[in-house]
């Protein structure tokens, strides 16, 4: 045989694989489509928007999970130190904790307003925040909460509205956007030295997917569950030059993000009354 042909029998055999491959993702992703992502939506507050999710309790509470700091506004702040006085950036949330506030979620038409009572955890470090609403949401493909089996190296997805981008496709998903479907590993979950656990994935993430939901498959119980609700990822410094040829400091995206364990989320539920 010669070289020729075993190199066409080498790329046959390749492309064959990576065809099996293919097709189990795209099965994975059908039992995403009809289980999951119906229940991701685009949310807007004060101008600002991010991804959610619905959760249907088992004592009929409608809920919808985000990220907390969809909730919080930047200030600058004079602040005096041993140089002189600079100005500061910090962060405070703009509403209480169980405050009724009205938020949009986006549909195949634009956005459209709703309202609900916003609730967050008594630890102000969780980047978590449900809001208890009466919107009416099919409850019949509800979404797995957990944490457990979840295996470090183990494919993940997440789902959302990176960069405002969807799909407006009203199969299945009861006439909201349809999410971007993304894919990466469970690097490490860490403690958060205040007591939850934090999840490091290998991702790309961006602005849009904070509160989107971090997907994973019990390869026990065989079903897909919500481990966690993404927060964003760690920024890294560069060193850059302009055309001056002057130093200066890049804050970029190093390609690991972090999502609050879903366990925050369930202890901010059970305090729901």
């Amino acid at each position: 045989m010669n070289l020729s042909c075993m190199i066409k029998i080498i790329c046959f055999y390749t492309l064959f694989l990576s065809t099996i491959s293919f097709n189990s993702n795209s099965q994975n992703l059908q039992v995403l489509n009809v289980g999951l992502l119906r229940r991701i939506v685009n949310i807007k507050y004060d101008g600002y928007t991010q991804t959610g999710f619905f959760y249907h309790t088992s004592d009929g509470k409608n809920l919808l999970i985000t990220a907390k700091h969809l909730f919080k506004k930047s200030y600058l702040k004079k602040v005096r130190g041993k140089t002189g006085t600079t100005w500061m950036k910090f962060d405070s949330l703009s509403v209480l904790n169980g405050q009724k506030i009205t938020f949009s979620i986006s549909d195949t038409i634009g956005w459209k307003e709703y309202s609900g009572k916003v609730y967050f955890h008594e630890n102000s470090k969780i980047d978590i925040a449900v809001i208890w609403h009466n919107i009416p949401v099919e409850t019949s493909s509800n979404l797995n909460l957990g944490f457990a089996n979840i295996l470090l190296g183990q494919e993940c997805f997440f789902a959302g509205f990176p960069l405002g981008l969807k799909i407006n496709n009203t199969v299945a998903l009861d006439g909201w956007s349809f999410p971007l479907i993304k894919k990466g590993v469970i690097s490490a979950i860490l403690p958060d030295p205040s007591g939850f656990d934090v999840i490091y994935v290998d991702g790309n993430n961006t602005f849009g997917l904070s509160g989107a939901p971090l997907i994973y498959f019990d390869n026990y119980q065989k079903i897909f569950k919500v481990a966690g609700v993404i927060s964003g990822y760690l920024p890294q410094v560069k060193i850059d030059y302009d055309s001056s040829g002057k130093s200066h400091e890049v804050e970029e995206n190093s390609g690991i993000f972090i999502a609050h364990s879903i366990l925050s989320a369930q202890e901010i539920i059970n305090q729901i009354h």
